[in-house]
């Protein structure tokens, strides 16, 4: 099951992501956890009622994050006392489909510093809480 840890902005040309736990994929390791993280990604669509006509709030259009089909899953290492991670997979799988291609690296590499207000930090408390 994944679940919904954080969502990223949208850039200029409408494309964000949201991220979230795959949950039963934990492992711990002495002092870390190890997860799998999936980031999908997301194009802002305006909502439209059954007529087609755009929803909309106070004369605001309303729009969701609808998924484009390309995502990554990262595998991180988190050690919730030093407040830290290091992402040792990533499999990134196209839009248009073909084979996921994988990067990998050592799992006892550098940890790097959770970055306050960011992503990654909602990641580490929310893996750290639940597990």
């Amino acid at each position: 099951m994944l679940i919904p840890v954080a969502r990223g902005t949208p850039t200029s040309s409408g494309v964000g992501f949201t991220s979230g736990l795959l949950t039963g994929t934990a492992e711990r390791k002495g002092a870390r956890v190890d997860v799998w993280v999936r980031h999908t990604e997301t194009r802002e669509e305006v909502m439209r009622l059954h007529d087609g006509t755009v929803f909309k709030i106070d004369g605001v259009d309303q729009t969701f994050a609808k998924a484009t089909g390309a995502y990554e899953l990262h595998r991180q290492t988190i050690d919730c006392s030093a407040r830290s991670v290091r992402t040792y997979e990533v499999v990134t799988y196209k839009e248009t489909g073909g084979p996921p291609v994988t990067e990998s690296s050592s799992r006892d590499g550098r940890m790097n510093p959770v970055v306050p207000g960011s992503v990654g930090e909602a990641i580490v408390d929310f893996a750290c809480q639940l597990y």
